[in-house]
């Protein structure tokens, strides 16, 4: 049973959540010490997530070890400014946000994903399936591809506080070459400060995902997005060669440098910011609570430094650069994988 005093003062509850919330939309009192306060209180409330996370972990991987696969998973808390960027887009709370705390667990390929969708969905958790998104079946209009969880947390105890009542965590179940497509559009949004995962961005870079992901949807034997339910090998390729804002897409991807990880630390708590050119930061902890704190205070500084995204993340540190590619801007494996579509494939 978790101790939740000993984690953060109880000094709050769902309604000062809730109004925390309503006002960090007011970005006019930003530098207000009652916008300052809401800040505060959000990141103490965003830190108790990492524990029902730890938990729902712990029922993957012993999931995971039925089908034989080794664990790539990955753990996050939900950026304040995304965060603030989804209030001001949703007609929702902040309270009621579903995915404020975060795991993603990659497969090897479509089988294993299918045998771990199928266990999770059979299994008894301590946390409870409230909703399943399914995108592997329905693409999303931009190509998006992964099947989603939403777990609510659910405890026994009557001392747990008010605010972690029905509390909710998201999974994301994807395979590496859906992995690669969602990593590359992440990489694109922060190299040339655009928002495609959250629906804007150029028509250019949205066709070329749209027409990628068909292309990787190809390769897996799995339902493409519209308009390609039905296209073949050959008339993707030809989208792909007779538009020349696609093609030039695919340079500039191809173009990007690779920011090479450095010697991580043996430790699964990780602070990840990254400007636009390089890797800014990664400090490891072997501490969840000290390494909330030290993403609160780069979270509150990064307008200065310049960085553009700051994360927090839990991650066996042998396999972050895999789990989180797009803070180190690896596209590498998504490229080859349409260079393998387009030219080992051009004959299927």
């Amino acid at each position: 049973m978790i101790n939740y005093e000993a984690i953060a003062p109880m000094n709050f509850s769902k309604g000062d959540i809730r109004r925390a919330g309503e006002l960090l939309k007011r970005t006019e009192l930003r530098n207000t010490a009652e916008y300052r306060q809401a800040v505060q209180l959000v990141q103490t409330w965003r830190g108790y997530y990492f524990y029902p996370l730890n938990t729902l972990q712990a029922h993957v991987r012993n999931q995971l070890k039925h089908i034989g696969q080794e664990p790539y998973i990955g753990q996050r808390l939900k950026r304040l400014p995304t965060i603030i960027d989804k209030l001001s887009r949703i007609k929702g709370t902040l309270e009621t946000m579903q995915d404020i705390g975060g795991m993603r667990v990659l497969c090897d390929d479509v089988a294993s994903m299918d045998a771990l969708m199928h266990l999770l969905e059979k299994s008894r958790a301590r946390h409870k399936i409230k909703r399943t998104s399914d995108y592997i079946t329905t693409p999303k209009q931009d190509g998006y591809r992964g099947k989603h969880f939403i777990y609510e947390v659910y405890s026994s105890s009557s001392k747990t506080p008010d605010f972690l009542q029905g509390m909710t965590v998201e999974l994301q179940v994807r395979t590496s070459i859906q992995h690669d497509w969602a990593t590359a559009v992440e990489v694109v949004d922060m190299v040339y400060h655009s928002s495609l995962k959250t629906g804007s961005g150029s028509d250019e870079w949205k066709q070329f995902f749209l027409l990628a992901s068909a292309m990787g949807a190809h390769l897996e034997g799995l339902p493409r997005p519209a308009p390609y339910e039905h296209s073949t090998t050959e008339e993707l390729r030809q989208c792909f060669f007779e538009n020349n804002a696609i093609s030039d897409c695919f340079l500039k991807l191809d173009a990007i440098q690779l920011i090479e990880p450095t010697t991580l630390h043996d430790r699964y708590y990780h602070v990840l910011a990254t400007d636009y050119d390089q890797l800014h930061s990664c400090v490891s902890f072997a501490d969840k609570e000290e390494a909330t704190k030290a993403y609160n205070m780069f979270e509150s500084m990064s307008p200065e430094s310049g960085a553009m995204h700051v994360v927090l993340v839990e991650a066996d540190g042998k396999k972050l650069a895999k789990m989180y590619k797009n803070y180190f801007h690896n596209v590498n494996n998504f490229v080859e994988m349409i260079d393998a579509f387009l030219f080992k494939h051009a004959h299927e």
